[in-house]
Protein backbone atom coordinates (compact mmCIF):
# COMPACT_ATOMS: atom_id res chain seq x y z
CA UNK A 1 0.00 0.00 0.00
CA UNK A 2 1.09 3.55 -0.63
CA UNK A 3 -0.17 7.09 -0.21
CA UNK A 4 -2.97 7.94 -2.63
CA UNK A 5 -5.10 11.07 -3.02
CA UNK A 6 -8.46 10.07 -4.45
CA UNK A 7 -10.85 12.71 -5.79
CA UNK A 8 -14.42 11.47 -6.18
CA UNK A 9 -17.18 13.57 -7.73
CA UNK A 10 -20.60 13.15 -9.28
CA UNK A 11 -22.49 15.17 -11.86
CA UNK A 12 -26.28 15.31 -11.73
CA UNK A 13 -28.23 15.92 -14.92
CA UNK A 14 -31.69 17.47 -14.85
CA UNK A 15 -33.91 18.25 -17.82
CA UNK A 16 -32.85 21.93 -17.77
CA UNK A 17 -29.62 22.16 -15.72
CA UNK A 18 -26.55 20.37 -14.35
CA UNK A 19 -25.22 20.17 -10.81
CA UNK A 20 -22.26 18.48 -9.15
CA UNK A 21 -21.01 17.21 -5.81
CA UNK A 22 -17.27 17.07 -5.04
CA UNK A 23 -14.70 18.09 -2.44
CA UNK A 24 -15.23 21.66 -3.68
CA UNK A 25 -19.04 21.48 -3.40
CA UNK A 26 -19.74 19.15 -0.48
CA UNK A 27 -23.56 19.30 -0.38
CA UNK A 28 -26.17 19.60 -3.10
CA UNK A 29 -29.68 18.25 -3.61
CA UNK A 30 -29.60 14.56 -2.72
CA UNK A 31 -25.81 14.34 -2.35
CA UNK A 32 -23.33 14.75 0.50
CA UNK A 33 -19.58 14.38 -0.07
CA UNK A 34 -17.23 13.05 2.62
CA UNK A 35 -14.73 15.84 2.02
CA UNK A 36 -11.22 15.65 0.59
CA UNK A 37 -9.41 12.73 2.24
CA UNK A 38 -5.78 12.85 1.15
CA UNK A 39 -4.33 9.76 2.78
CA UNK A 40 -5.47 6.21 3.32
CA UNK A 41 -5.99 5.38 7.00
CA UNK A 42 -3.45 2.72 8.09
CA UNK A 43 -2.52 2.24 4.39
CA UNK A 44 -5.56 -0.06 3.99
CA UNK A 45 -8.45 0.48 1.59
CA UNK A 46 -9.37 3.79 0.12
CA UNK A 47 -11.29 6.90 1.08
CA UNK A 48 -13.85 9.50 -0.11
CA UNK A 49 -17.48 8.74 -0.65
CA UNK A 50 -20.69 10.46 -1.69
CA UNK A 51 -23.93 9.69 0.12
CA UNK A 52 -26.82 9.63 -2.35
CA UNK A 53 -30.44 10.15 -1.27
CA UNK A 54 -32.29 8.61 -4.21
CA UNK A 55 -35.72 9.70 -2.98
CA UNK A 56 -34.60 13.35 -2.67
CA UNK A 57 -33.04 13.25 -6.14
CA UNK A 58 -36.19 11.69 -7.57
CA UNK A 59 -38.31 14.48 -6.03
CA UNK A 60 -35.97 17.06 -7.58
CA UNK A 61 -36.43 15.26 -10.93
CA UNK A 62 -32.79 14.34 -11.47
CA UNK A 63 -32.40 12.32 -14.67
CA UNK A 64 -28.85 10.91 -14.45
CA UNK A 65 -25.97 10.76 -11.99
CA UNK A 66 -22.47 10.00 -13.26
CA UNK A 67 -19.39 9.46 -11.12
CA UNK A 68 -15.75 10.30 -11.74
CA UNK A 69 -12.83 9.19 -9.62
CA UNK A 70 -9.28 10.44 -10.10
CA UNK A 71 -6.49 8.79 -8.14
CA UNK A 72 -3.12 10.46 -7.59
CA UNK A 73 -0.08 8.86 -6.00
CA UNK A 74 3.61 9.69 -5.60
CA UNK A 75 3.14 13.34 -6.50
Amino acid sequence: AQHMDMDLSCHIAYADKMDYCSYGNLVTTGCKHSGDIRSIPNNVGTAEYIEINVNEMRKAQAKYVTFTCNAYSNG
